[in-house]
């Protein structure tokens, strides 16, 4: 669950990336600017006089931001986007899309907090669905394709990732128990194939917050972290991708940012801060590493898509808060294909986004 910014008493928050402070107000919202005003408590009744004050204040206030930054476009583009889906429990519509992955055909396989995977061509066409073979609360958290077509997913309150033919069959597990043993899970997040078939890269948190490397028979070879906020450890580690030469990349979401490893758990680098600025980071969800060497993250925090270098250096973003088509709300997962096309969990508006970039 995401942790809610504190706001201070007579700061105006906007739904973008201004922010701006000034004199307490007590009351409400701007209209138009939609900013968000946090009132101070008031220890007294105001007069009739002072609610006149304030009222012209809100007219000032208006006045000023429809001709300063608050009303133009900041932060995030916001691209077109084919809408695939919307809410509802029906084959082809979602409840909380929460996790993304492509295989080798470039069909599309989402996974839902209704226990199910749904997959869809590469137009958004509905293809083929199944459910996980047991009740998972609320569905996996993450998924991925092996180079043979396998989908991996993380049956995530079951302490288990579930290798499945493209149709739903099962046909590797692994773990099953919970605890904090080589091999074993807590809370499951997210899984990533390493390359070359070698295995694959868990990331867990409830309590373990940590990563776990596994061979290509699901034995455990490294695993490293804790829970904390220091450099080399996690706060719900969300997500883990892997290069071509083995770093492990770790979404660590609750520290806002992300966290680079060797194989064998070695910190290479870090980089990110909490915020909205080009750069920083608001509760980074997923990874994805595109063909063309950026790194893509989906920020839910800050409803939008930031590109990185492996290095660390921010390149652009789009998206932000909303339920027009390029906008989101509460983003769970990312994925491109290798024409860079890109496709979001666009989770609370429950529906999947796809951009053309």
């Amino acid at each position: 669950m995401s942790e809610p910014r504190e706001l201070r008493p007579g700061s105006l928050e906007c739904s973008g990336s201004h922010e701006c402070t000034g004199r307490s107000w007590p009351f409400g919202v701007l209209a138009g600017c939609r900013c968000v005003i946090v009132a101070k408590r008031l220890s007294f009744l105001p007069s009739r006089r002072e609610w006149l004050s304030v009222a012209c204040r809100l007219l000032v206030g208006a006045s000023l931001c429809a001709s300063s930054s608050c009303l133009r476009q900041r932060g995030p583009r916001v691209p077109d986007a084919q809408v695939i889906g919307g809410p509802g429990r029906r084959p082809g519509r979602f409840q909380t899309p929460r996790a993304l992955a492509l295989d080798p055909r470039g069909q599309l396989y989402v996974a839902d907090m209704t226990d199910r995977i749904q997959v869809f061509d590469f137009e958004g066409r509905l293809l083929r669905w199944w459910r996980l073979p047991d009740f998972n609360v609320d569905g996996p958290t993450g998924l991925d394709v092996d180079a043979e077509g396998n989908v991996v997913v993380t049956d995530t309150h079951l302490y288990r990732i579930l290798v499945c033919s493209p149709e739903g069959t099962v046909r590797a597990s692994i773990g099953g128990v919970m605890g904090s043993g080589p091999g074993q899970f807590t809370s499951l997040r997210h899984v990533a194939v390493r390359p070359h078939g070698k295995g694959y890269v868990t990331t867990e948190s409830g309590g373990n917050d940590r990563v776990q490397v596994f061979d290509r028979d699901g034995v455990p070879v490294a695993w490293w972290g804790s829970h904390g906020t220091r450099l080399g450890q996690f706060r719900r580690p969300e997500a883990v991708e892997v290069t071509a030469t083995e770093e492990i990349i770790v979404a660590d979401s609750c520290n806002h940012r992300i966290q680079v490893f060797s194989p064998d758990g070695e910190l290479l680098r870090w980089w990110g801060s909490p915020g909205r600025a080009l750069g920083q980071l608001l509760y980074p969800y997923d990874l994805f590493l595109a063909s063309d060497g950026l790194l893509y993250v989906c920020e839910f925090g800050n409803h939008r898509i930031q590109r990185f270098t492996l290095a660390g250096d921010p390149v652009d973003t789009w998206g932000g808060p909303g339920r027009d088509p390029g906008r989101m709300a509460g983003p769970w997962s990312v994925v491109v294909t290798e024409g860079r096309t890109v496709f979001v969990a666009d989770g609370s508006n429950h529906r999947v986004l796809r951009f053309e970039v």
